[in-house]
């Protein structure tokens, strides 16, 4: 209850990193997914696994190898949307509860339903519903926060913003869409709905399921500037584009956001 009572908002400056010349804003622990994301670049990059133009084509093959799977996601407790506007503010959010309709629990006064985050703790006996063991650094303890798969990214100078939701699958969707446009060169549209590999051991085999994480993205085509009411190229602040904004909505939750 001391807790709760004594709870506020950390409000944070993003987490920075220089990824494959792009600069990546992301959430700073206990989120982990900007971290996540960066190792995992860092480990494609050191094998040279991301640069087509040599004709090391090893992720790029995968991909076309499995573009006879699909998958579908049922709605969960988390939310992502990007968000640009005509000055180029960028917004790039992810919000949850958790799991489906939260703690399962209305407040009677506000309409709220309440969240269960609680669940995002480790829990010395018990193993997690994704079937993660316990990790001690997680262990629920006075005044502390549980870490979290949230990956909300934002490539500055702005050429995109990238998120999406489905619990630990967040993370290696985020990537794998970052992959498709930045480095194999795919059309937005294509980047999003592409298949995806969802692993956690080594030895594994792959198979089709109904289950991943939706993702959301917006990009910004620098080549061809257009007008924006007095604005054209460069605002009045010589730091800010205005390019051609492409944005898509995951279909696999129907292209649209599941609350309209």
């Amino acid at each position: 209850m001391e807790d709760l009572r004594n709870y506020k908002v950390n409000v944070t400056d993003a987490m920075t990193a220089n990824m494959l010349g792009y600069t990546i804003s992301g959430m700073p622990p206990p989120s982990v997914g900007t971290l996540w994301f960066s190792m995992i670049l860092n480990i494609f990059n050191s094998y040279g696994n991301l640069n087509a133009a040599n004709g090391d084509l090893g992720l790029h093959r995968l991909i076309e190898a499995l573009k006879h799977m699909r998958s579908q996601l049922r709605d969960h407790g988390t939310s992502h949307f990007c968000i640009v506007d005509a000055d180029r503010n960028v917004v790039s959010m992810t919000t949850t509860i958790n799991y489906p309709f939260g703690g399962g629990v209305l407040s009677p006064s506000t309409g709220i339903v309440l969240n269960n985050e609680m669940g995002d703790f480790s829990i010395l006996t018990d193993i997690s519903p994704d079937h993660l063991p316990p990790t001690p650094s997680n262990f629920i303890e006075p005044i502390k926060r549980p870490l979290s798969s949230m990956t909300p990214i934002i490539d500055n100078q702005l050429v995109g913003v990238l998120g999406g939701s489905g619990g630990l699958n967040i993370i290696p969707a985020v990537t794998q869409v970052f992959i498709n446009y930045f480095i194999l060169g795919m059309e937005p549209l294509a980047a999003v709905q592409s298949p995806r590999v969802y692993h956690r051991e080594r030895g594994h085999e792959l198979q089709a399921k109904a289950e991943g994480a939706i993702t959301q993205l917006i990009v910004q085509r620098l080549g061809n500037p257009i007008q924006m009411g007095r604005k054209c190229g460069r605002s009045s602040n010589e730091n800010v584009f205005h390019g051609i904004l492409t944005a898509v909505s995951d279909p696999r939750k129907d292209g649209r956001p599941a609350a309209v």
